[in-house]
């Protein structure tokens, strides 16, 4: 994806800008870097599966006491709540950034984040910039 898609030209600028006064106060090299997402956060998608696990069996114990529901064994409605509602949580969660980042704490994301920039700093080569 190109910069251009991502900011328009006074987003650019701004960033220029900023970059310019952090070089011109200190003695460090500024050089930013886009990137799609910082990680895959497979926890988030975890819990999200185990609240929806909690939420399908919650869902139609409530749904058999109002409603007398005839036709499907026992074990149908035991077993496939559960299942039914982890798989949308997994899928949600894994799908559906904002819905992950409720799963997941602060410290977990600047972790995330500051390896990232860890790993684009190495791969990048940005310590041989002159």
């Amino acid at each position: 994806m190109k910069l251009e898609e991502l900011f328009d030209t006074q987003a650019q600028q701004a960033v220029v800008e900023a970059v310019k006064a952090v070089e011109k106060e200190s003695a460090a090299e500024v050089v930013p870097v886009v990137v799609g997402a910082a990680g895959h956060y497979p926890q988030a998608a975890w819990r999200a599966a185990a609240l929806g696990a909690l939420a399908g069996s919650a869902l139609v114990s409530l749904l058999l006491k109002l409603v007398e529901v005839w036709g499907l064994p026992l074990e149908f409605w035991i077993l496939t709540p559960p299942f039914v509602g982890a798989a949308l949580g997994w899928l949600l969660a894994s799908t559906l950034p904002p819905v992950a980042r409720v799963f997941l704490t602060q410290e977990e994301m600047t972790t995330q984040v500051r390896e990232r920039a860890e790993h684009a700093f190495l791969t990048e080569e940005v310590f041989a910039t002159k």
